[in-house]
């Protein structure tokens, strides 16, 4: 039988007859794959930061985590200040942050479905199904 890369209901039903370990394998890969995404953005949203001490910039850590099946990627600014001084709504910095984020949203998106549909058709070649 082979998957359409293309149909979700197909690859799912095709990952759950398979082991419980390739159901994590496929997260835990698609998991590293959109951390190296969103780090491909982290330039991007560093210029967007304002700059005052530099603190906020160092503080920028990918995080992410998977519970229930479902993983989460973020982009998070460390410091105890980032959601109040830097971020507020109505500021320029927020404007500035918006506006960076809004101009690469497409491109994040398209670049996430691609990283999760090669994680599948990688465990899905490592367990012998054919992939259209």
């Amino acid at each position: 039988m082979a998957v359409n890369l293309d149909n979700l209901d197909d690859m799912i039903d095709q990952l759950a007859s398979m082991e419980r370990a390739a159901e994590l394998d496929v997260i835990r890969e698609a998991r590293k794959r959109l951390r190296a995404t969103v780090r491909r953005y982290m330039p991007t949203f560093k210029k967007a930061t304002p700059k005052k001490s530099g603190a906020a910039i160092k503080s920028m850590k990918v995080k992410s985590r998977s519970r229930r099946g479902v993983s989460t990627v973020t982009l998070n600014w460390l410091v105890s200040y980032a959601g109040y001084a830097n971020f507020n709504k109505g500021q320029s910095a927020e404007r500035f942050a918006s506006e960076a984020f809004s101009r690469h949203k497409e491109e994040m998106d398209a670049q996430g479905l691609k990283d999760v549909k090669g994680s599948f058709e990688m465990m899905f070649k490592q367990h012998g199904v054919k992939v259209k």
